[in-house]
């Protein structure tokens, strides 16, 4: 398995492929949301790292490929992070780069992927 050491210029290189925007908005769901809040939940992250994804993704509308380089470039750790919080950056920047962009694809990877079982997002190297 080889490592992603530029994983932030594999994320931006996924701008123009980023499904389900309007704008310099995302269009997720409440629903939608709810997985990726779910998902750092399930990696053990703290509660300011689910508030604050959920007013980066819910309220700001952050585009996700957006999000996920801010998490790359160290941003987890202004939510009073701890290694779950490091755990879930690489959990979404995996599935968002194996999803190209695809935004229901990478939220199908979340929901149904067992990251505890498949390590692929070990790959990733987080600041």
């Amino acid at each position: 398995m080889e490592e992603v050491t530029d994983a932030w210029s594999e994320v931006m290189a996924l701008k123009k492929k980023e499904t389900r925007t309007r704008g310099v908005a995302n269009t997720l769901t409440k629903g939608e949301l709810e997985t990726i809040i779910d998902t750092a939940i399930m990696a053990g992250a703290n509660d300011d790292f689910s508030a604050q994804i959920y007013y980066d993704l819910g309220i700001a509308r952050y585009r996700l490929f957006d999000w996920i380089a801010m998490l790359l470039d160290g941003r987890y750790k202004g939510y009073g992070c701890n290694e779950n919080s490091k755990f879930a950056t690489q959990i979404f920047s995996h599935y968002f780069l194996k999803a190209e962009g695809n935004v229901d694809q990478f939220i199908a990877y979340l929901a149904f992927k067992d990251y505890r079982r498949n390590d692929e997002y070990k790959r990733i190297i987080v600041k």
